[in-house]
């Protein structure tokens, strides 16, 4: 090709179009650019639902901030260069969810002008967790959960503490007698669940509260028994995580198994705002012999959530399964795991929690839409139509929160009547501290009251609603 004229053909494509071929493309560009499509309010909302909850929900809290009780009734936890209060301290710091998130470290007993801060390293800490730096004057535990809220929710608080109340002594007592303590520990947690519903008021947040052991050597402070200060114990005790955050952080079930994995925590609880039970999933399972069940049944054709054509067995009764989707409720397992949590509107049908039946009562299942069945029984021959619903009750919480705080079966004295430390079937004496590496006196009451501010909000934990046809 000719040189100048492959130089003439460079020329033309750099020449810029004639003037009105030039407007009518700008004139294109505006007109397309006025007519794009806006964004629906739905769209919009969602679009910023997404931002919020990238920044906000999942994202992260600014600060996580521990608050380690300073009681003299802390210290007999201390004992030895490794104990268990220390090295599980040191794991929960260290939870990869909680890595990434600049920590503060603070010594608290309740009264604020004595609240200190330590440092920002989980080293800083480990060097001042000595017995020597446990001697506060005081333990007010509402005190100190308040303080620890004022962080709450842009900030997230951990206190560690034995969740033992300081229930006052008498003036002038030398016997360390503690006027009315039941009538007392009564009083403070109804404080607590004042303060608990304040803040939920202005802000939402979750709750998390980890049982955790340690080794314990020293002086034990009695909450109730009269004549007597303390006693010294040389056993393991239970002590206590109270873990106040945002939902984005605290959500997250990979920190439940992570939690669940930390050496000498032994039980874990999550409190919130309930209200993912009105959407749960779940359909009657067909039926199967495999399932060595009782009767026969059929779905309702259309219907997931209706039986027919019930046949009783010759054994009278029947039992029928339902799948239910519990992915949302992984924080509950102890609970929706548990028969006992279930009540059914109609007395002739139950979950059976022991051995007459040869099928697991609850089990999980390998399923693309559920994750676990559940098998309802009657041992009534006389199976009519009708509706039933099953749920577990708003406030109902794990066995364990009970059993952590209480005797079941203990006997009253006259003393303990008289002083009303008796009441609701909850009996714990103190006497009985040496070799009790379970109970802390009050602890069932304090998470009730915690747990009461969040229930207040919600309807049944969930309900799931039946048709049944002969």
């Amino acid at each position: 090709m000719n040189f100048k004229r492959r130089i003439r053909q460079i020329q033309s494509i750099l020449i810029l179009p004639p003037p009105h071929i030039f407007y009518n493309c700008l004139l294109f560009i505006l007109v397309a650019c006025i007519q794009a499509p806006k964004k629906s309010i739905t769209e919009e909302n969602n679009s910023n639902k997404l931002t919020e909850q990238t920044g906000s929900s999942l994202g992260k809290t600014k600060r996580i901030n521990f608050f380690i009780e300073c009681s003299g009734s802390m210290a007999p936890y201390l004992h030895g260069p490794d104990s268990e209060l220390k090295n599980t301290l040191k794991a929960v710091s260290r939870i990869s969810q909680f890595e990434s998130i600049p920590k503060t470290f603070y010594f608290i007993d309740g009264n604020r002008s004595n609240t200190k801060k330590i440092g920002n390293d989980i080293s800083d800490v480990e060097k001042a967790l000595t017995s020597n730096n446990f001697n506060c004057p005081t333990s007010d535990l509402n005190s100190m959960i308040e303080q620890a809220l004022l962080k709450v929710p842009h900030e997230t608080s951990i206190l560690v503490t034995d969740a033992l109340y300081d229930l006052g002594r008498l003036p002038g007592d030398e016997k360390c007698l503690i006027n009315k303590p039941c009538i007392r520990l009564q009083g403070l947690t109804d404080d607590l669940n004042n303060i608990i519903n304040k803040k939920l008021r202005s802000s939402n947040f979750q709750t998390i509260i980890l049982k955790a052991e340690s080794s314990f050597k020293g002086p034990y402070y009695f909450a109730t028994k009269p004549g007597k200060c303390s006693v010294n114990l040389n056993q393991n005790r239970p002590y206590y995580y109270f873990i106040f955050g945002s939902e984005g952080l605290l959500e997250n079930t990979e920190l439940k198994h992570k939690i669940e994995n930390i050496s000498n925590v032994n039980e874990v609880i999550k409190l919130n705002k309930n209200d993912k039970g009105n959407n749960i999933r779940y359909e009657i399972a067909g039926y199967s012999r495999i399932n060595k069940t009782r009767g026969t049944y059929r779905k309702c054709r259309g219907d997931d959530h209706c039986i027919e054509d019930v046949k009783i067995s010759d054994s009278k009764g029947f039992d029928f399964s339902v799948k239910v989707d519990f992915s949302d409720f992984d924080w509950m397992e102890n609970l929706i795991t548990s028969p006992s949590s279930y009540k059914f509107n109609n007395d002739l049908y139950q979950l059976k929690d022991d051995d007459s039946v040869p099928f697991d009562v609850i089990s999980e299942v390998e399923d693309t839409e559920y994750t676990h069945q559940i098998t309802v029984s009657t041992d009534t021959w006389n199976v009519y139509d009708n509706s039933l619903k099953i749920y577990i009750p708003k406030c109902t919480l794990p066995s364990w929160v009970q059993s952590s705080g209480c005797k079941e079966g203990g006997k009253c004295s006259d003393q303990d009547i008289q002083r009303k430390c008796c009441h609701n079937s909850c009996y714990y004496d103190e006497i009985s501290i040496k070799g009790d590496q379970e109970r802390t006196w009050g602890i069932n009451s304090i998470i009730n009251a915690i747990s009461k501010s969040y229930c207040d909000h919600n309807d049944h934990l969930f309900e799931l609603n039946f048709e049944i046809k002969r």
